[in-house]
């Protein structure tokens, strides 16, 4: 017989694994579908500084499941965390987020960053262990990638053809919602549900070699490649103090 995924218990304890990230991330997917009426600076300003706390809080929680047992320690960290975020906010806010855009970009990465690294079991050989860790993470990164388009594809090939039968006449707007959907809710989610636990981790994984390769080969060196760019774009727009315009300016961001 064939093995089905419950993937709803996945969720549900995704839910309670992560609450505070999926919130973040909850309230970013409001933001973009109806930010009509704010102010850029305002729009530009929330969108980064809700990004940036979802990705902390799934850090945050990460570290707390890894290092603190202590409950009203854990509280207060996760109060700081929040502290944190709003005195980013606060200063965001002062200034111009065009101004801003580079220190939003590092603490972006910095926190992508640390996902494999927080996780790091202690009893383990410390380069194995963070290079699994890193593998688990894209396998489920790749995973949530491919899910989602697939399920968006799926999706918006459903309502083509409901719009088409019935001549609704639906704007071709609601694709783009559908997107902002599944991208800031439907992602999250299922990348949080398969987060791979501290003992998952402890257990002895053996690595698919080829997908091994792939990751040291091709993934990794593409990564540092276009991670070198970027900085050295970055270096270059300090001096010059003048932001990318056209399709370069979407490439950065």
């Amino acid at each position: 017989m064939l093995k089905t995924i419950n993937l709803l218990p996945k969720i549900k304890e995704a839910f309670f694994r992560f609450p505070i990230a999926l919130v973040f991330f909850l309230f970013l997917t409001i933001l973009v579908q109806y930010h009509y009426g704010f102010n850029s600076d305002v729009y530009l300003n929330l969108f980064g500084t809700l990004l940036l706390g979802g990705i902390l809080f799934v850090n945050i929680k990460l570290f707390i499941e890894s290092y603190v047992q202590n409950k009203y320690l854990q509280n207060l960290i996760i109060l700081s965390g929040i502290i944190l975020l709003g005195l980013y906010y606060w200063i965001i806010y002062n200034n111009s987020f065009d101004l801003e855009i580079i220190r939003f970009i590092l603490l972006y990465i910095s926190l992508i960053i640390m996902l494999p690294i927080i996780v790091m079991v202690k009893e383990k050989d410390y380069h194995h262990q963070l290079w699994v860790n890193i593998v688990l993470i894209t396998k489920n990164l790749s995973i949530t990638f491919l899910f989602t388009w697939l399920i968006y594809l799926g999706v918006i090939g459903a309502v083509a053809t409901i719009n088409h039968l019935f001549n609704l006449k639906l704007s071709h707007e609601i694709y783009s919602r559908i997107w902002i959907l599944f991208v800031g809710i439907y992602a999250p989610v299922l990348f949080l549900a398969y987060f791979p636990k501290k003992e998952e981790l402890e257990k002895e994984l053996k690595i698919d070699k080829y997908y091994d390769l792939f990751l040291q080969f091709i993934l990794f060196p593409l990564a540092i490649i276009y991670f070198i760019i970027l900085y050295i774009y970055f270096i270059s727009v300090i001096i010059n103090w003048s932001w990318p315009k056209g399709i370069i300016s979407y490439l950065v961001i």
